[in-house]
């Protein structure tokens, strides 16, 4: 398909495929007389059915959604207002009666994992009603040694909306000060991007290949932090101060979902530099590997090691490789020499 420079254009290519016509139109609810005059210009659509559109069309997520947003730069709030008067931006009553059972019923071993996807489901439901693309994370301070600091973050659950995965940490990563996340950690407050692809003073964040917009406000209790929650959106300036004050709500309301020596005074928070995403996949390709490895030597000695324990011990062990890694591509990258610098994908950090 060549490229477009509009998205009627672009819709145009797609009704060029055999059956694509009748099956577009009857999924969104328009006639196909009607798609026929959108890409000629003679018709304007509603929001709410490009909105429809895109979701039908996931693959042409990331390249049909800028050209709308030329055509229409108020698509993605137009559609927000519109859910707003459906719904108010705060956190249903009903929602935190079903937190509290679930606190109060759900066995030990799956309590916080469970409190964590439900609340993490709600909030990517109530935050993304239009289904523009957003992802929803947990991104986690790594456990220190003993005594030591928290020296980076880690994605520890997280669901999407196309064009993300719906289980996003399947392609876990480490964050440090470098991130957005790494930032609201540090200061102790939510920190905001409106535009993560534009220069400027505010932190640049992790840019994930969607990622356009995102928002990350620690998870604190009693002064001390255990994580923060990361809301990523692929539309620019997505977030109003009423969704900001929902991803605080929902930041407040997963404390609930950690136990208390999950949360680090900030004293103890002293976090690194991480390589780009790009940079840390090779090594992070080893952790099945590497937690096999150490629950057999385990089993060979007679030492009583769980999951979870030797999991552990091995993110520690990845956060020990890549913290100097990030130093050796820095110093690489400002060395004189007439060798080609190392270059980074634009979904690094």
């Amino acid at each position: 398909m060549r490229t477009s420079q509009t998205w009627r254009e672009q819709l145009g290519q797609l009704l060029a495929e055999p059956g694509k016509r009748q099956q577009i139109s009857e999924a969104i609810g328009v006639s196909p007389i009607t798609l026929v005059r959108w890409v000629n210009g003679k018709s304007r659509p509603r929001l709410q059915t490009l909105s429809r559109l895109l979701r039908l069309l996931p693959n042409q997520h990331e390249y049909l959604l800028p050209l709308i947003l030329k055509e229409f730069p108020d698509f993605p709030s137009t559609l927000s207002h519109e859910a707003e008067g459906q719904a108010t931006l705060s956190i249903p009553a009903e929602f935190y009666r079903r937190v509290t059972r679930a606190r109060a019923f759900t066995p030990p071993t799956l309590l916080y994992s469970s409190l964590q996807e439900l609340i993490i489901q709600e909030a990517l439901k109530q935050l993304d009603p239009a289904r523009l693309g957003m992802a929803v994370t947990l991104v986690c301070c790594t456990p220190p040694p003993p005594h030591g600091k928290v020296r980076s973050l880690l994605e520890k659950i997280g669901r999407g909306t196309t064009p993300w995965l719906e289980i996003v940490e399947q392609q876990a990563v480490f964050f440090g000060f470098e991130s957005l996340a790494g930032h609201a950690v540090t200061a102790g407050r939510l920190i905001l991007n409106q535009h993560l692809k534009e220069p400027g003073p505010a932190p640049p964040g992790y840019r994930h290949l969607w990622e356009t917009s995102a928002a990350s406000a620690p998870i604190m209790q009693a002064g001390r932090i255990a994580a923060c929650l990361q809301v990523s959106s692929a539309v620019p300036h997505y977030f109003t101060p009423q969704h900001l004050t929902l991803v605080e709500a929902y930041a407040e309301l997963l404390a609930l979902a950690f136990p208390w020596q999950d949360f680090y005074p900030p004293e103890q928070i002293k976090l690194g530099i991480m390589p780009p995403a790009s940079a840390q996949q090779p090594v992070l390709e080893t952790f099945r590997y590497r937690v096999s490895e150490r629950l057999s030597a385990a089993f060979r000695t007679n030492q009583y090691l769980t999951v979870p324990q030797a999991e552990q011990e091995v993110w520690q062990q990845l956060e020990e490789v890549l913290l100097p890694l990030s130093a050796s591509m820095q110093n690489e990258e400002t060395k004189p020499t007439s060798t080609a610098p190392l270059s980074f994908h634009s979904d690094s950090f």
